[in-house]
This record gives C-alpha cells, sequence and structure tokens, in this order.
C-alpha cells in the first residue's frame, strides 16, 4: 500500500497548492511523465539515482513554469492548457525515449534506490523518496495553515483582489504555487521511474488524474 500510494501522494500534494492558489491542477499527469523522463534521463547518463531526482525535478519545474506562464501572464483557459500540457508531456517524452534510447516503448534499466539482496521492505524503506512521500502531505498542511506564504497562498485563491488590496504580489504567489505544483507532482513521476528502474510510454497511467481527483474529494 505505501509502495503504490506514494506518487499519488506527491501529485495530489502538488494539485492541492496549485488548487490553494486558483489555478486549476489538471496538468498533474503531465508533470508526473516529464518527471519521470527526466528522472530516467538523468541516471542513465549521469549514473546515479540521485541525479535522476534533480533531472526529473528540473522537467517539472519547467512543466510547472510554461503552465504558469500560459495561465497568469497570457491567461490562457486553465483547463484547455491543462489539457495541452498533458498531451505536451506525452508526445515529448515520446519522442525523446526515440531520440535517446532509439525505442517508442521503453528505456533500458538505470540505477536506483536499494541494492541488490534486499527485501522487498527494505528495498522500500532504503528509498529517500518514500520518507519525503510520507512527510510530503503533513509539511504542505503546516505550510499553508500556519505560514505568511500559506496565508498568501489561500488569499489569492479565495479572492485575489482582496488580497491585491492589501499589498500581496497576487501574480508572484501564484506563480510560485503552480511552479512548486510542478516540482511536487513530477516527483510522484521520479518515484515511479526510479522504483521501476526504466521508462515506459505513457508510464504514469492516468495517475495524475486520480491524485485530481484525491484533492477535490478531499476539498
Amino acid at each position: 500500500t505505501l509502495r503504490i500510494a506514494i506518487p499519488f501522494l506527491f501529485a495530489a500534494a502538488g494539485g492541492a497548492l496549485s488548487e490553494r492558489a486558483g489555478i486549476v491542477a489538471l496538468t498533474l499527469e503531465g508533470f508526473m511523465l516529464g518527471g519521470a523522463f527526466g528522472a530516467v534521463l538523468g541516471s542513465f547518463y549521469g549514473g546515479s539515482a540521485w541525479i535522476g531526482i534533480v533531472s526529473g525535478v528540473t522537467a517539472g519545474f519547467l512543466l510547472g513554469g510554461i503552465h504558469a506562464v500560459a495561465c497568469i501572464r497570457f491567461k490562457a483557459d486553465q483547463v484547455v492548457t491543462g489539457v495541452a500540457i498533458n498531451l505536451f508531456a506525452v508526445g515529448v517524452t515520446r519522442f525523446f525515449l526515440d531520440v535517446a534510447f532509439q525505442s517508442s516503448s521503453n528505456s533500458p534499466r538505470v540505477e536506483g534506490f536499494g541494492g541488490e539482496g534486499l527485501t522487498a521492505l527494505m528495498a522500500l524503506l532504503a528509498s529517500p523518496l518514500v520518507w519525503m512521500g510520507v512527510a510530503v502531505m503533513p509539511v504542505l498542511a503546516f505550510v499553508v495553515a500556519r505560514t505568511t506564504f500559506g496565508l498568501r497562498v489561500r488569499a489569492v485563491g479565495e479572492h485575489p483582489l482582496a488580497a491585491a488590496s492589501v499589498g500581496v504580489p497576487v501574480t508572484r504567489v501564484r506563480y510560485v504555487a503552480v511552479v512548486w505544483s510542478g516540482i511536487l507532482a513530477s516527483l510522484g513521476g521520479v518515484y515511479l521511474a526510479l522504483d521501476q528502474h526504466q521508462f515506459t510510454d505513457n508510464m504514469t497511467a492516468g495517475r495524475g488524474f486520480i491524485a485530481l481527483a484525491a484533492v477535490i474529494f478531499g476539498r
């Protein structure tokens, strides 16, 4: 249960942060897929799972930035942009999968966490991403409920005009929230890829949408 839950925890955390800031989090699937491919690319060419994490987070940062610019700077329809980001992630990962690994279906095996000879539980607990996934929701809850940044995120999501009237930089707060949404959701994809030690075409298989459903039902 813990192993399966980790990607959903990361993605739902990213979705909750984005929704709190007033930006529809329809992009979680694309963020996860980009993070998974970035992780495999970094781990394969860098020879280290840690480089894979950095590479996957960078992919999530870039996709989050694209979504933020489209929705905040150019005021594009958030649902349309979300669908576009998801389709873009599917296409661009498939294209670069063929470019980097000469395969349209899967990458070679890459470095992950946990060595040979470990039991399934020991291998699971050897991954820092598992501990980060368990901690992400309590930490996010604290940030949103107990920090100045969290107060500003809630304010710009619930009533941006009122927030702006008291000096809150609405645009900047939304940019930060959406970019962090991309980073958090991408960690779900990073975990998937490093846990399976490879990237396969469209490997997130709807997990981002399930995470979004969890955010909505969890209010």
